[in-house]
């Protein structure tokens, strides 16, 4: 009996290379990016706003250090460090592995993934104390109560937040 698999076309797109960023076009590149930056930008965002929620110092501090910084900093400032200044100051073994499209999509993920995190911050202040008693009063452990019964009330919340914030 043939299996289904072995009639499947797939070797015939087999001969086809892949395509160098530096080949792309303007719209596919934007797109692209786009799509990559508000993909990514919602996880980072969230682990970002729990991190600034921590009871941990050092990873509290890392993580309002790094909100409060790429809010302050314009976004036309970060593209132009990471495609003009990051290439004049590391070795060039470092540059080659950053390309373009690398780079853009990193300066177009983390401040989107900021902006996501303040979203969800006041989501965050919009649900009532109660919430986290009945938690509490479940058994829940903070990460379980976080996931089971604060989280999903959270990004309900900020979900229309989230989708300006990314874009």
């Amino acid at each position: 009996m043939k299996s289904a698999w072995a009639e499947f076309p797939s070797t015939k797109f087999t001969h086809l290379g892949s395509v160098e960023s530096t080949k792309l076009g303007g719209f596919l590149l934007t797109i692209i990016v786009a799509v990559t930056g508000i993909a990514a930008a919602v996880p980072i965002g969230i682990l970002l706003e729990l991190g600034r929620r921590s009871s941990m110092i050092v990873f509290r501090s890392l993580c309002v250090a790094f909100i409060e910084f790429v809010r302050g900093v314009p976004l036309l400032i970060l593209l132009f460090a990471s495609f003009v200044l990051l290439t004049y100051t590391p070795p060039l073994e470092i540059v080659i592995l950053f390309d373009f499209f690398l780079r853009a999509a990193l300066v177009v993920t983390l401040p989107s993934g900021v902006y996501v995190a303040e979203a969800i911050r006041g989501g965050f202040a919009a649900i009532a104390r109660g919430q986290y008693e009945a938690a509490a009063a479940l058994g829940l452990g903070y990460c379980d109560a976080m996931r089971l019964v604060i989280l999903p009330q959270v990004l309900k919340l900020s979900q229309p937040r989230i989708l300006m914030a990314a874009t």
